[in-house]
């Protein structure tokens, strides 16, 4: 059985199995923000400080299998910073809420911050189906567009993203990132029919 999840309604066991998709999608980018620890800490860190509530869950069989978290109109895909400084300290704090979760200056956008699907699921079509739900989901907001980010060492999920209808609108140099797996960001947005 496959199904869609909203956010709001996930359980605390099903935040631990999405924090490990998230680790194993993203884990070395966002290592600037996880202390030195093991696998399992680190898992934990993104439990406690991931907002889940603006997302899609995406679930076979009854097990996690892929994520998109969105936000729109002054939301955020993280926690508020006071809550985040307990699990990464002020400073890594501030950069997260500062520069890396950006908000929406836009009335018709939705953006998709984190699009992750289980290592031994991918290429099956779950980014796929995440994706045209949440285009229906903004459709029925009355937005116009759907924004993503996407690093250059990710050519796969650029081919899906413009398979999709995404255009690249911006790319990003970002000094210093090559230590975490990339040089670039590539902004790219689709508009909804």
């Amino acid at each position: 059985m496959i199904e869609t999840i909203a956010g709001w309604a996930v359980t605390p066991e099903r935040r631990a199995e999405i924090s490990r998709i998230l680790y194993q999608a993203f884990g070395q980018k966002l290592a600037f923000l996880l202390r030195r620890g093991s696998e399992q800490e680190h898992i934990e860190t993104l439990d406690a400080i991931m907002n889940y509530a603006n997302g899609l869950v995406f679930a076979e069989n009854g097990e996690t299998t892929g994520v998109g978290l969105t936000k729109a109109r002054g939301q955020s895909t993280y926690r508020p910073e006071a809550v985040m400084r307990r699990s990464i300290g002020w400073l890594r704090a501030r950069i997260l809420s500062t520069f890396i979760d950006q908000s929406i200056n836009s009335d018709d956008v939705i953006r998709v911050d984190q699009l992750a699907v289980r290592e031994d699921r991918r290429g099956h079509g779950i980014g796929t189906t995440i994706l045209e739900r949440i285009f229906d989901d903004a459709r029925r907001l009355g937005l116009s567009r759907v924004a993503l980010d996407v690093v250059d060492s990710n050519p796969r999920a650029r081919r899906l993203y413009e398979s999709l209808g995404f255009r690249e609108i911006h790319t990003r140099r970002i000094p210093g990132a090559r230590r975490y797996g990339f040089r670039e960001v590539i902004d790219m947005e689709k508009r909804l029919d």
